[in-house]
């Protein structure tokens, strides 16, 4: 029943608008299936996972199947996954479910089909096919008797946390109160911070930051008051990106640093690293920013993750006027340009213009910009085109002595002390250094 926390970049959540969820048809999967037009292996396994449903599908509460035409369509389901090529992690989870129903077929408790539907939804949200997840939580949350069971409140809070990344934002505050009372009702208190986190985080995409901010306040005094680490961790983190989107860098680093201290897995506080040195970046200590992501990139994340971190390190490079630093980490980057999605390409490029500016190279900056705008422009990403393009006239702006003086954060009542900022940059300068 736990909300990871692994991007870098919130608001890449957005990118995945216009998801909505699955139907008893499965719509997603053979959509994916139509869509594969001659790919290797991906129609049969989008197939395979079709399949695969309308067999979990006879095991939903109310339904009353012939044992002899369910017995013929696992055997069936079950060979013709065993047939597809190549063998996939999606193969494996697929065969996982099918073995469930054979279970479930046997003892009559098609209870057993949740582990493994929920760890299929979980990877298909992890590789960013959200459609495709909440389709199968759907068809979990079809076998069930009743509202009031551990394995619907996590697939509950799973939905809830799939409806906000595909910005589905509506259902998702209604998914994150529905697993709220479940919680309440199964005296899981955990469980039920979590919802509130949850409906704290839509509060702030939508742009509620002040709602958020009181919601993860009383969070967060409740969880420690409950010994709870994980619901300050995770309340700690999304307070921080809400003081990021308020530009109130110092507790946004503070809060971040406190994620960073109560998560346990290093995979999550390695996401709360990276959010420091956002916070960092923001406050202009660009010092203590690299060090926090290079804390982040020397460490056990995903490939998607050290991307992400490489870019914010080739931009904080440049700042600080570290030449050797934005040479090594341009060179990493062309290393994996194969592998880049559109929006990290743009990233990249946004990144390397800032870089070939400061460094005097104002030709190959306006070429990398123009290279950022085609890019963005190509693929739709709105937000991208607009920096890019905002970037692109600032540098001819620069160029003509007509840059206006930057603005800087206004400080409010409250916000972290320099003191405090000061003393996590030495922890994590020295986290830095550890980790060389």
């Amino acid at each position: 029943m736990t909300e990871p926390h692994t991007g870098l970049d919130p608001g890449r959540e957005a990118d995945d608008a216009g998801v909505r969820p699955g139907t008893h048809l499965h719509e997603a999967f053979l959509e994916r299936a139509g869509a594969a037009d001659g790919e290797a292996g991906v129609g049969g396994h989008a197939l395979g996972a079709f399949l695969t449903m309308r067999l979990v599908d006879q095991f939903a509460a109310g339904v009353t199947p012939y044992a002899d035409a369910v017995r013929y369509q696992i055997d069936a389901t079950r060979d013709f996954l065993h047939n597809l090529t190549p063998q996939m992690a999606e193969t494996a989870h697929l065969l996982d479910i099918v073995r469930a129903t054979d279970a479930a077929h046997v003892t009559q408790d098609r209870r057993v089909l949740w582990g493994p539907l929920l760890r299929f939804a979980l990877w298909l949200e992890d590789d960013l096919r959200l459609a495709e997840a909440l389709d199968v939580l759907d068809a979990a949350l079809r076998l069930s008797d009743g509202p009031d069971a551990a394995d619907e409140l996590a697939a509950r809070l799973q939905r809830a946390r799939i409806c906000r990344k595909a910005t589905l934002y509506a259902e998702a505050t209604a998914e994150y109160a529905r697993a709220g009372e479940t919680a309440r009702r199964l005296d899981d208190h955990h469980a039920e911070r979590l919802s509130r986190i949850g409906r704290a985080n839509v509060m702030q995409k939508v742009g509620n930051l002040p709602g958020a901010e009181e919601a993860l306040r009383a969070v967060i005094a409740e969880a420690d008051a409950a010994e709870d680490a994980y619901a300050v961790a995770c309340a700690s983190q999304e307070l921080a990106n809400a003081f990021r989107l308020m530009e109130r860098p110092g507790p946004a680093v503070s809060f971040a640093f406190r994620a960073y201290e109560a998560y346990e897995t290093a995979v999550e506080r390695l996401g709360a690293m990276a959010d420091v040195g956002l916070g960092f970046k923001m406050l202009g200590n660009y010092a203590a920013a690299a060090d926090a992501f290079g804390v982040v990139v020397t460490g056990q994340v995903p490939e998607s993750v050290r991307i992400d971190t490489m870019v914010e390190l080739l931009d904080v490079t440049a700042r600080i006027g570290d030449r050797m630093g934005f040479e090594r980490w341009r060179r990493e980057l062309v290393e994996r340009d194969a592998i880049l999605s559109p929006d990290q390409r743009v990233d990249v490029q946004i990144a390397l213009g800032a870089g070939y500016a400061a460094f005097g190279h104002p030709e190959r900056a306006a070429n990398a910009l123009r290279n950022a705008v085609a890019t963005a422009a190509e693929h739709r990403l709105n937000a991208r085109l607009y920096l890019a393009e905002s970037c692109l006239a600032r540098l001819d702006a620069e160029a003509t002595g007509a840059m206006p003086t930057a603005a800087r954060p206004i400080p409010h009542e409250g916000d972290a002390a320099p003191t405090d900022t000061d003393r996590v940059a030495d922890q994590v300068h020295a986290l830095r250094l550890a980790a060389v």
